[in-house]
């Protein structure tokens, strides 16, 4: 079940990516000529993945669609193994000798791989990699390149020529989605090589003994129910409790301190109601100063100084006797502190095989935590994306609707982007738009929303707002902007931009979500009628302009 959500989600990704470089290339004024067959294609190749993900069959539908589509004459794919680029596929190139392709891929060497999101010349590897195998590259006659990577992982690397020029749009909306569709395949293949394995530790876990014959751990078959729960927090809990029961802990706290989007958040389980800033204070100075998998007992705690003194005070009330930190999640650490019968021998034992069965859960839980939140983040900006726009815009105003409050939208439109692009170049307009969500989400409440609505737009919920605060923060933010300056590399001055904005407010100008959406987007179209740089707040007059237009 896990396996299939987890297939269906990461194809699911690769469609929205498509669609967007689509959007990104409409909203720039280009356009991408992919005849029928094209298209047929690569929709037939989305549905091998959604469907199978088998590596052999994304990587063949895509090598299909370079040579027929892209007018790839070559095509070469190297593929990463242990630490190595090695020669996987060829194309129109008489069979070479594999290990004149075999390239050692030491880290620095990926982490600028990484940098390129795009098919390029060849020639732009010459700073990365070696001119020994420049030189091979260049007697094959291979123009051009592009990774196959997904988030830090790189998977490997096409070479190909081909008859299109290298700022064809179809060229590169095509090869940046294959890419990306071939990169998910091997993501998908890793995950469910995980979950077997994860599935096999629990298995073993069953039939496995410790010391006089007894389980190590005898609580497999309900660590083996936990592989249905997705999140990590829930999932956390439930292992905790079979880790009491498992070791009779009468008392204990289990803390572990994690990081998601920027912010540090503190997971407290147990049965010892513990004040979240006491583990606050307390828990860098622990960690970092007791070795990781010792037992120790309470009082010897008070050592480390000062900063713990209050958590140790508040766990003896409660007779705990015993504390140890353990490995979590990547760097993570966890403390665990408890009181009970068992003998510390014996939970030590139990401890690590806890560790050796629950960890992979725990693992496999937050990786599918990440790529959801993924999906829900845009790559460039790293606000959210509209996808997660409109269903929290929905859940907003439920809430509002139910509790009979007001809910803003505002919708941002950066003027004249086209004209940097086309002046600075694609990177500047990007780096724009990041200085922009910048400023933005620098700009807000913590309740409010901030989302990248597509292309050159971003849009802002804002929940309880009334029209006289929205229209007081669209002011602010406006001469905010306008004031602002944006450095980029390589350009002598400093960029100044502006923004126009469109703004509704629930249930005054829309009662639904696409009545709110209209009229905050009718604002924004009066905004810029007036030559941008405007602050418009939806007005009867707006919808009715709007109306007769299209009536004419």
């Amino acid at each position: 079940m896990i396996n299939d959500v987890l297939i269906a989600f990461l194809s699911i990704l690769v469609i929205t990516l498509s669609i967007l470089l689509w959007l990104r290339y409409r909203s720039e004024g280009t356009s991408v000529s992919l005849n029928r067959d094209a298209v047929d294609e690569l929709l037939s190749a989305f549905v091998i993945n959604l469907k199978q993900g088998r590596i052999q069959d994304v990587a063949g539908s895509v090598s299909n669609i370079l040579r027929k589509h892209l007018k790839c004459g070559k095509i070469i794919y190297l593929r990463y193994y242990k630490g190595n680029l090695e020669l996987n596929f060829i194309s129109g190139l008489r069979q070479p000798n594999k290990e004149k392709f075999r390239i050692r891929l030491y880290p620095n060497i990926c982490e600028q791989l990484r940098q390129i999101t795009e098919i390029s010349p060849v020639n732009k590897l010459s700073k990365i990699l070696p001119s020994d195998y420049m030189n091979i590259l260049s007697t094959y006659g291979l123009e051009y390149f592009f990774p196959v990577y997904n988030r830090e992982q790189l998977y490997g690397l096409y070479f190909v020529t081909t008859e299109l020029p290298l700022k064809s749009n179809a060229l590169r909306l095509l090869s940046m989605t294959l890419a990306f569709n071939l990169s998910t395949a091997y993501h998908i293949g890793n995950q469910e090589s995980r979950l077997k394995n994860a599935e096999q530790k629990i298995k073993a876990i069953e039939t496995s003994t410790g010391k006089g014959g007894k389980p190590a751990f005898s609580s497999g078959s309900e660590i083996t129910r936990c592989l249905k729960i997705k999140e990590s927090k829930r999932l956390t809990t439930e292992l905790v409790k079979i880790l009491g029961r498992e070791c009779t802990f009468s008392r204990m706290m289990f803390c572990v301190k994690s990081s998601n989007r920027d912010k540090v958040s503190y997971s407290i389980d147990g049965n010892i109601q513990t004040e979240t800033n006491l583990v606050k204070q307390s828990y860098d100075a622990i960690v970092d100063t007791m070795n990781t998998g010792k037992i120790t007992e309470l009082g010897e705690l008070s050592q480390i100084g000062k900063v713990v003194k209050p958590l140790v005070k508040r766990l003896k009330e409660d007779n705990v006797k015993y504390i140890t930190t353990m490995p979590w999640y990547k760097d993570e650490k966890a403390i665990l502190a408890w009181a009970g019968p068992m003998s510390v021998p014996d939970v030590s034992s139990r401890l690590r095989s806890f560790r050796s069965d629950a960890l992979p859960l725990v693992e496999n839980a937050r990786r599918i935590e990440l790529m959801e939140e993924m999906s829900y983040t845009d790559g460039l900006t790293g606000v959210y994306n509209f996808r997660f726009f409109r269903d929290r815009i929905s859940e907003e105003l439920h809430r509002a609707e139910r509790y009979g409050r007001f809910a803003a939208l505002l919708i941002f439109d950066i003027d004249d982007l086209k004209i940097v692009n086309d002046k600075y170049g694609h990177l500047t307009g990007d780096h724009l738009l990041k200085s922009f969500a910048g400023i933005l989400t620098g700009s807000v409440r913590s309740i409010d929303v901030v989302c990248r609505y597509g292309g050159d737009e971003f849009c802002l919920i804002m929940p309880e707002t009334s029209r006289q605060k929205t229209r007081l923060f669209m002011e602010r933010f406006q001469e905010k902007v306008v004031s602002s300056r944006c450095r980029i590399n390589g350009v002598n001055e400093d960029l100044r931009f502006s923004v126009s904005i469109g703004g509704s407010v629930y249930p005054v100008d829309g009662n639904d979500v696409d009545s709110l959406i209209h009229s905050a987007d009718m604002a924004l179209l009066q905004a810029k009628s007036e030559g941008g740089n405007m602050a418009r707040l939806c007005e009867p007059g707006h919808l009715q302009g709007k109306q007769k237009t299209k009536e004419k």
